[in-house]
């Protein structure tokens, strides 16, 4: 129901900030961003539609994980939402200064 959704999402916005050679889906050579999110107890089903369920349904409570560049950034229980919120910002600081602004 939501396959558009999840691609704006994800491979959208890696066009829009012209990183769509780096990141923005999952083959070989990208970098492997990913969010891992428990889905128990959502109140939108059906499961066989996982994308639909992910988008209606994914919220901060639900990340059980997290993986940047391949590499585990966050598991719940882990890092601190504080330490992490820190690096995210850091993160989107870096993301932004290599977008070109376009008139």
């Amino acid at each position: 129901m939501f396959p558009a959704t999840l691609e704006l999402a994800t491979l959208g916005g890696a066009r829009a900030l012209g990183l769509e050679d780096e990141v923005g889906s999952l083959v070989p050579g990208k970098q492997a961003d990913l969010t891992v999110l428990s889905l128990a107890a959502s109140p939108f089903l059906p499961w066989e539609d996982p994308v639909t369920a992910a988008v209606l349904g994914g919220s901060p409570e639900r990340v059980v994980a997290t993986l940047v560049s391949g590499k585990s950034r966050y598991e719940r229980g882990g890092e601190s939402w504080l330490e992490l919120i820190g690096a995210a910002h850091s993160a989107r600081g870096r993301l932004l200064s290599r977008v070109v602004p376009t008139s």
